[in-house]
C-alpha cells in the first residue's frame, strides 16, 4: 500500500463524519456523473436505504488531505442488503446465502480517479482489492457476494480471481448488472499476489473502530494488524 494511504474500517456508527460526507460524494460523483446510474442523491452525495442500517465502510483515504481514493459497502448478507431485495432475482435457482453471518455483500465499489490518474487506476485498483481480502480475512469474512458491471467482471477475471457468476439483470437504464460471488480462499490471496508482486504492493494494514463489531457478527477474534511484506515469488501469511 502507497505511504499516503491508509485503509479505513468503519460501520454506520464510528464512521468520521467528514469521512462519511467524502465516501458519499465520490460515490455520487462516480455512480451519478460518471456511470449514470438511476439512483437517490441529494447535495452532491449519493446515499441509500441501506446506509442506514447495519453498513460497514472500507475506504482509502488520502494520509495528508482526507480524500478518498476508493471505498467499499460492505453488509452482513443476513442483514438488509441489495443483493438479496433489489437484486433477489438474479439469486433465483440458488440455496439460501443470507443464513451465514460470515457471507457478506460487497458493493458501491469505487475509485477516485481524481486521487489516482488514469495512467494509476490498475495499480489502485488493485490496492483496493488487496485491502478488501485483508479486510475480510481480518473480521472473519469468508465469502463476498457483489453486482457489478459488465467492465468491472472483465477487470476481476484479469485479475485472475475465481467467481461465481449467478444471473443478472438486464433492464436497468444504467446496463447489465451481474450478481457474482467470490470466496476469501487461498487461490484468490495468490492471484491478488501475483499481480502485487511485480508492483511492489504489500498487504496493507486495516484499522478502524468497524474491526470489533464486525467481527462480533462473524465470531472471530479481533486481532493486530500488521503490513506483510509480498516477497518475490513467495506466499505472505495474512
Amino acid at each position: 500500500m502507497s505511504e499516503r494511504m491508509r485503509v479505513s474500517f468503519e460501520s454506520v456508527s464510528t464512521i468520521d463524519p467528514q469521512e462519511r460526507t467524502n465516501m458519499f460524494r465520490l460515490r455520487k460523483k462516480v455512480f451519478c456523473d460518471e456511470l449514470g446510474w438511476d439512483i437517490p442523491h441529494c447535495s452532491g452525495k449519493e446515499a441509500d436505504v441501506f446506509d442506514i442500517y447495519n453498513s460497514f465502510y472500507m475506504n482509502l483515504v488520502c494520509k495528508n488531505s482526507g480524500g478518498i481514493a476508493g471505498s467499499v459497502r460492505l453488509i452482513p448478507l443476513s442483514d438488509e442488503n441489495l443483493i438479496c431485495t433489489i437484486f433477489k432475482r438474479c439469486l433465483e435457482g440458488t440455496e439460501d446465502v443470507s443464513s451465514s453471518n460470515l457471507v457478506w455483500e460487497g458493493t458501491r465499489l469505487c475509485i477516485d480517479e481524481r486521487i489516482c490518474s488514469s495512467r494509476d487506476y490498475h495499480s489502485t485498483m488493485l490496492q483496493l482489492l488487496l485491502a478488501l481480502y485483508q479486510t475480510c480475512k481480518v473480521v472473519g469474512i469468508e465469502r463476498l457476494m457483489c453486482n457489478c458491471s459488465s467492465s468491472m467482471l472483465r477487470f476481476y477475471r484479469n485479475f485472475g480471481l475465481e467467481i461465481e457468476k449467478f444471473g443478472n439483470m438486464k433492464e436497468l437504464r444504467h446496463g447489465v448488472v451481474h450478481c457474482i460471488a467470490f470466496d476469501i480462499s487461498p487461490l484468490n490471496k495468490q492471484a491478488l499476489q501475483k499481480h502485487a508482486s511485480r508492483e511492489g504492493l504489500n498487504w496493507p494494514e486495516i484499522e478502524g473502530r468497524g474491526i470489533k463489531p464486525a467481527c462480533l457478527i462473524t465470531g472471530k477474534r479481533p486481532s493486530y494488524q500488521r503490513n506483510i511484506e509480498i516477497p518475490e515469488n513467495s506466499v505472505a501469511t495474512v
